[in-house]
């Protein structure tokens, strides 16, 4: 079974796998494949504008000592949290789990402590895990097949990692699209 991490509080990173034609040799190069050849600014919202040369060089500094992903390493990172076609989840379906809370209720248990009806509502519930775990890979390879493979082919695809949880910088690495002019997908781990 898969461990997916995230989705547990207000903070947010994401992973970005994106794709170069070529590894860039060095930052001047990075930056003119991310935003031409003439230094721009990059800002998200109200916050403050950063070079695109520093942006540049954050990046090189994630990028310098990377190998591309092989193939199942894109595949793997692009199923790993909230993507393009993630399936969503309907909290008021009544389930399995619930319902014996309730009967546990009726009978004036508690399913989170009393036995026997602990060991059933868990029961239930990693059944309907599980059944959600397998719904979200088949969603993951779809997404993968569609999306990523064809928009990859022939290209070298690098991981970067920001998270707002850094501050406002790399907050903005993180929503501000720093990659838009370069074949990428965003995975969010919020």
């Amino acid at each position: 079974m898969k461990i997916r991490n995230g989705f547990v509080s207000n903070s947010s990173s994401s992973s970005f796998l994106v794709a170069f034609d070529k590894k860039p040799k060095n930052v001047l190069e990075l930056h003119k494949v991310m935003f031409g050849t003439k230094p721009t600014t990059v800002q998200m919202f109200d916050y403050s504008s950063y070079s695109s040369l520093e942006v540049a060089k954050t990046v090189w500094n994630s990028l310098e000592e990377q190998k591309p992903l092989t193939e199942k390493e894109i595949q793997e990172e692009a199923g790993s949290g909230y993507f393009e076609g993630y399936p969503e989840t309907d909290y008021t379906q009544d389930t399995e789990s619930h319902r014996i809370e309730r009967e546990a209720v009726k009978v004036g248990k508690d399913a989170w402590k009393d036995e026997p009806w602990k060991t059933k509502r868990m029961n239930a519930w990693n059944a309907e895990w599980e059944k959600r775990e397998k719904e979200i890979d088949k969603c993951a390879e779809q997404y993968y097949l569609k999306t990523v493979k064809p928009l990859f082919k022939g290209k070298k695809v690098f991981k970067f990692s920001y998270s707002d949880n850094d501050g406002e910088y790399y907050t903005t690495l993180e929503h501000g699209d720093i990659f838009g002019n370069l074949p990428h997908v965003c995975i969010s781990h919020h």
